[in-house]
């Protein structure tokens, strides 16, 4: 039986067919391509792909690779003995022994500074102390303190070095550093909270926070006492300890000398940096648990390479999964042929030379990827090393040891490179493989004492000609 529809029923369903045709054509509007028509999809997918392809290209010549890492954090000191265990399971000759637990934390090491105490209740965990200086010997010479980008103009910062407070500040208009120690010789305030720069009569100045004692950035002496009458005398001991600073290669760093001896040589710029024809393609900072020494000490270490340093690098720094992908060797891995000799010109028994020839072998058969490096090793805390490649170009990578206290060090890396992309890239790629293979030296260190006499063989000749090196940063 038919039913009739009647008008009103009859115009609500022409409007829905209406609207529905409007909605219609609106989307053909934006979607269907056409002489007048505007393809929004179309645009929408590539602006999308448009702002991925500019993100990654910044990322990889515009904007300077940058990565932090604490190495004492636990998951990295755990990581030795979970090498031992998970050999011993794969082998099957016992089952899997429970975790070491885990000594050193820098949770601790706050804790301990402010005397408070640990969390498994032991305070004598950690060694490390703000006052340590007399007790740990550091080695004397130009040691870096701070990276040139952290300290801005008319800014003071506040850093501690060698288990010393210090303050590094920098005029107003860029010109001149300055590092003193940090405490007001008023009633003791540390100048690095709160303090600022001031220019007064065209001398920079240091301002104490809490009663405004004014400070020449020059030698320390006290200059102006707000709240003194115009009558009185400043006292003359009423002054900072200035250290010898020198800002060189984006690295500021101050003269260490136990007898407070005058500096007997001097840092020299790389001409790259300096005139700005290199740029900088990335940074890396890693904190760790171990003598400033055993730093440059691994560049003389020729048998560790084969030990850890075979591995591709792009395996990646976790010594657990390098143990299950050793049989990868077959197919390819580093090679390398490393050279160590000390500088032994007058004037220049500060320096020492690295060579090392790096390649990957290929089923091996085939070596490709070679590398020609050299490295400059300057001073206690100061390594230079300039690579060098006719397919990936040229550049160096700068690498400072900062010694924040006791066997507490800031291992600091900058790689700088020609301006051009593909350089830039290579440069991107070359850190990232160096801060894999380092980590892999980091993971070790963590758990290694300082052997005042060790056991050499007679392969070891060149850690021995490395020692005898370096002690002579250390006064006898």
């Amino acid at each position: 039986m038919n039913q009739l529809i009647s008008e009103s029923t009859l115009k609500d369903y022409i409007k829905e067919l209406t609207d529905f045709e409007r909605i219609n054509a609106r989307l053909d509007y934006y979607i269907e391509p056409g002489p007048y028509k505007r393809p929004f999809v179309q645009w929408l997918c590539y602006s999308i792909t448009a702002y991925f392809l500019y993100s990654l290209i910044n990322w990889l010549i515009m904007r300077p690779y940058n990565y932090e890492q604490d190495m004492t954090q636990s998951k990295y000191c755990a990581q030795l003995a979970e090498v031992d265990n998970r050999v011993r399971r794969y082998k099957g000759r016992e089952k899997r022994r429970p975790r070491a637990r885990i000594q050193i934390s820098s949770e601790n090491v706050y804790k301990q500074q402010n005397n408070c105490p640990a969390e498994d209740g032991n305070n004598n965990e950690i060694t490390y102390d703000s006052n340590d200086e007399e007790e740990f010997a550091y080695p004397h010479g130009w040691i870096p303190i701070l990276e040139s980008a952290d300290l801005a103009p008319g800014q003071i910062k506040s850093v501690m070095i060698m288990g010393r407070d210090l303050i590094v500040s920098r005029s107003e208009n860029s010109k001149s550093i300055s590092v003193f120690d940090a405490y007001c010789p008023h009633l003791g305030f540390n100048i690095g909270v709160g303090g600022i720069v001031r220019d007064i009569e065209g001398q920079s100045c240091i301002e104490c926070p809490f009663h405004h004692w004014r400070f020449s950035a020059n030698d320390g002496r006290c200059l102006q006492i707000p709240y003194q009458s115009p009558d009185g005398t400043i006292p003359k001991n009423a002054r900072l300890k200035k250290w010898h600073a020198a800002e060189v290669d984006n690295f500021i760093h101050i003269w260490h000398h136990p007898g407070s001896e005058y500096p007997t040589w001097q840092l020299e710029p790389i001409p790259e940096i300096a005139n700005e024809t290199w740029h900088l393609a990335g940074r890396s900072s890693h904190v760790s648990n171990l003598d400033m020494r055993d730093v440059l000490e691994n560049g003389a270490d020729m048998n560790h390479f084969e030990a850890i340093h075979n591995d591709i690098f792009f395996f990646g720094s976790y010594l657990p999964t390098l143990k299950w992908l050793t049989s990868w060797q077959a197919i390819f891995k580093h090679g390398w042929k490393p050279d160590w000799q000390a500088c032994n010109e007058p004037g220049q028994r500060h320096k020492a030379t690295m060579t090392l020839l790096s390649w990957i072998t290929l089923f091996k058969l085939f070596r490709i990827m070679y590398i020609d490096v050299r490295a400059h090793q300057i001073g206690p805390a100061k390594v230079n090393l300039c690579y060098k490649s006719d397919r990936y170009g040229c550049g160096v990578l700068i690498m400072s040891a900062i010694p924040i206290g006791g066997r507490r060090v800031r291992y600091v890396q900058h790689i700088y490179t020609s301006p051009t992309w593909f350089s830039f890239i290579m440069a991107k790629v070359t850190l990232i493989g160096e801060i894999n293979m380092i980590e892999r030296d980091f993971i070790i260190w963590n758990h290694k004492i300082t052997t005042p006499n060790p056991v050499f063989v007679a392969e070891d000749a060149t850690l021995i000609r490395f020692r005898r090196w370096y002690s002579q940063f250390y006064v006898k």
